[in-house]
């Protein structure tokens, strides 16, 4: 057996632990380097029965020791070192063929069980202690900075591109003028590129999100020397900083300071950023309505330059108020602008133009109704479909040639609505009046006179007189609550009474006769069947008066509510048929402004997107500094992952190889390492000292502080001897670590 003290044992080379005088000029470095530089990873195999120590040769006067190669062609061999021995003794020693010395130059396997026990974790400290921190670790992971970059350039396209296209509406109307939209594929693809911007936004995030994480990962280290984790917390703390958000809760079991608190938050924060990136940017594409200031042509139009006369044949039945007519009766939505109904304006232009004020002609119209006693007209004793009026403005001609009194109004014999003219007078030159007879055949109206007739199988009708008057003046028109507020004098002119068609025959009374035809607008909503007065049912669906066909009987029951509206509503159906079919007989057209809602992607949805990215490149930032800033003050050697490789490496402290050792003698079960609890730091009696992974609940785990202490040579009976004989007892070195 060999003492640890002996002569005969093989002596551990004295530069394991390197003295420090005032003048050594000597560079520093580290025993793995300048011993043990890969060289020396194995011991070489040889034929023969032992192996021997390399003996180290000194310089007198020198404090350095030399372990020299003997051989050269030895792959094992250690390196070389000039500071020792003489020129002639190392070519000596290096003569090829020698058995005895190429023997002497592999080091016995205890040598390197104990140079490997030593080597990767003892400072030669003759200098401060060089560790690899933030520079050294993004040089060693370049995929971190192009993760980054790349992130950012993402993130930028998907923002610049999204408020580039809010800025735009995606569609306008026809009739805006220098309305300029997205590019078209764009607005007919919309869903598709959401896709892709959503896509790019999210590798953006992803790329950001991957840089966060793996500095997450990087801080387990300064963790571990602030608290324990057990095994299993290591692992599920490392799994939550590789994106796996089911490990986040039993990674919070082990939380014991508020740093690594921070840390799983801000790791938990990245893997769920990237997945809120898909809604949000769903959000900003998500479009709204804007009101915006858009100008259109106008065409002004309006009215009717024939006077009215109510004959038998009448040709004052126009097919544009007849078609109107019926289409808001049978179909109230379809009507634009209902609330504008007296204004002479053409509302199916101007119901697409959104919101505006401009200058227009404007009708007011008032009704007053009353029951009326209505006579049949008896002819040589014979009762006629015919009643007699007070219209003395009338044709006395029949299509057969016969003469009429200028005052009859013939009706068809069927149990309907039908109605006349009774008279009208022009009370100024912008009113007219006109009485209105409203007669149901064997029917009956609210408030109505019932009168007896003989005509086919009816014997009574029930009549009102309706005073209609209409006045007409120049007004300004506001549709919506428009956002342009001009001058009266500077608004559009879309009617005026100067400019309105009339009969210009008689100058005096032209408003007059135009505002006559809108007076007996009513007579003019149904066609007229040979020669007779219009029919009219009442609708079961709309409760409006619609046109008779001779179809079938709608009810023939009204109302005096119903009868006024029958009467705005053709009025209505009047101002605008004139009001369009006027318009294109005129070359003026009159530039019209008016705010409009078109459909917008939001811009301040789209600048939302800035909060995710400044959110990761937040948490980079803090954790950058928190690396760096921790590093340095716990001294810990390197900044680094935690993959397996590193893992691996800190996990070859001989308390936890004893752990590894123990658990894999059982093969036959699960690993238990789980439980162990462990900490980082520097680990191992005085003098084999290491840097890895101890005992948690031991407190034997050092920090990496540097420290300075009397260093005593392993081999006591040389080196002590040596060392007497310069004086010392031992040399004083400051000792530090390297992970």
């Amino acid at each position: 057996m060999e003492s640890s003290g002996s002569a005969a044992e093989p002596s551990r080379p004295a530069s394991l632990f390197r003295t420090r005088t005032q003048h050594s000029t000597r560079s520093h470095q580290s025993i793995f380097k300048e011993e043990f530089n890969s060289d020396l990873s194995l011991p070489l195999s040889h034929h023969h029965g032992h192996h021997r120590q390399v003996p180290y040769h000194h310089q007198n006067g020198s404090i350095y020791s030399n372990y020299k190669p003997v051989t050269g062609a030895n792959p094992y061999r250690p390196s070389t070192d000039t500071g020792g021995s003489t020129l002639d003794n190392d070519r000596e020693r290096e003569r090829a063929g020698d058995p005895e010395q190429e023997a002497m130059a592999t080091p016995t396997a205890r040598e390197v069980r104990r140079l490997a026990s030593h080597h990767d974790f003892i400072y030669d400290t003759s200098s401060k202690s060089r560790r690899l921190g933030w520079w050294a670790f993004v040089g060693r992971h370049l995929s971190l900075p192009a993760a980054f970059l790349a992130g950012i350039i993402f993130v930028i396209v998907a923002i610049v591109f999204t408020t580039v296209t809010s800025k735009r509406p995606l569609e306008c109307p026809d009739w805006a003028e220098d309305c300029r939209t997205i590019d078209r594929w764009t607005a007919e693809h919309l869903p598709t590129v959401q896709g892709i911007i959503t896509l790019v936004y999210i590798i953006g995030l992803g790329a950001l999100a991957y840089v966060a994480l793996a500095l997450c990962e990087a801080t387990v280290w300064p963790l571990l020397v602030k608290q324990t984790m057990t095994m299993r917390g290591l692992e599920a703390y490392l799994a939550t900083t590789r994106g796996s958000i089911l490990a986040a809760p039993r990674a919070l079991k082990e939380v014991k300071t508020v740093a690594m608190g921070v840390m799983l938050v801000s790791a938990v924060a990245a893997i769920l950023t990237p997945l809120a990136g898909i809604p949000l940017v769903g959000q900003a594409y998500t479009s709204t309505s804007r009101e915006v200031e858009l100008k259109s042509n106008y065409t002004p139009g309006g009215g009717l330059a024939a006077s009215f006369q109510q004959t038998e044949a009448p040709n004052f039945a126009d097919v544009g108020v007849l078609t109107t007519y019926n289409l808001w009766a049978m179909d109230p939505a379809s009507e634009p602008l209902p609330e504008y109904r007296n204004w002479y304006v053409d509302r199916e232009v101007l119901g697409t133009k959104g919101n505006f004020s401009a200058r227009a002609v404007k009708l007011q119209t008032t009704v007053s109704c009353s029951p009326r006693t209505v006579e049949q007209l008896v002819r040589s004793g014979k009762p006629l479909n015919a009643f007699p009026t007070n219209w003395t403005r009338a044709n006395i001609s029949s299509l057969r040639g016969e003469k009429r009194t200028p005052a009859e109004v013939y009706v068809r014999p069927y149990p309907q609505l039908t109605l006349w003219a009774d008279n009208f007078t022009f009370e100024a030159s912008h009113r007219t009046n006109a009485t209105l007879v409203f007669a149901a055949l064997n029917g009956t109206i609210e408030g109505g006179k019932q009168s007896s007739i003989a005509l086919g199988t009816m014997n009574s009708v029930s009549a009102i007189a309706c005073e209609v008057v209409v006045s007409a003046t120049d007004d300004i028109i506001t549709v919506g609550n428009p956002l342009i507020h001009s001058d009266n004098t500077t608004l559009p002119t879309l009617s005026s009474l100067e400019t309105l068609q009339t009969n210009t025959s008689s100058p005096s009374t032209a408003l007059n006769e135009l505002l006559l035809w809108f007076a007996v607008a009513p007579i003019l909503s149904a066609p007229s069947v040979s020669g007779v007065q219009p029919m009219f049912s009442n609708s079961t669906s709309t409760n409006r008066a619609v046109p008779y066909t001779g179809q079938t009987s709608q009810r023939n029951t009204w109302t005096v509510d119903g009868i006024e509206s029958f009467i705005h509503l053709s009025i209505g159906a009047l101002l605008q048929s004139s009001t369009a079919s006027q318009s294109g007989f005129t070359e003026n057209t009159t530039l019209l402004t008016s705010t409009y809602p078109l459909q917008f992607l939001s811009r301040s949805r789209a600048l939302l997107l800035l909060l995710l990215p400044l959110l990761l490149v937040t948490v980079i930032i803090l954790l950058s500094f928190y690396l760096s800033h921790t590093h340095s003050r716990e001294s810990i050697p390197v900044l680094r992952l935690a993959g397996p490789c590193e893992l691996l490496k800190s996990s070859q402290t001989p308390w936890l190889r004893e752990q590894a050792g123990t658990d894999a003698a059982k093969t036959y079960l699960p690993s238990d390492l789980g439980v162990a609890t462990v900490k980082f730091g520097v680990v191992g009696k005085e003098g084999a000292e290491m840097v890895g992974l101890g005992d948690g609940n031991g407190g034997k785990v050092g920090a990496f502080v540097s420290k300075v202490r009397s260093v005593q040579p392993l081999d006591k009976g040389k080196e002590s001897d040596e060392s007497q004989k310069r004086g010392t007892s031992g040399e004083t070195v400051e000792m530090g670590v390297i992970a």
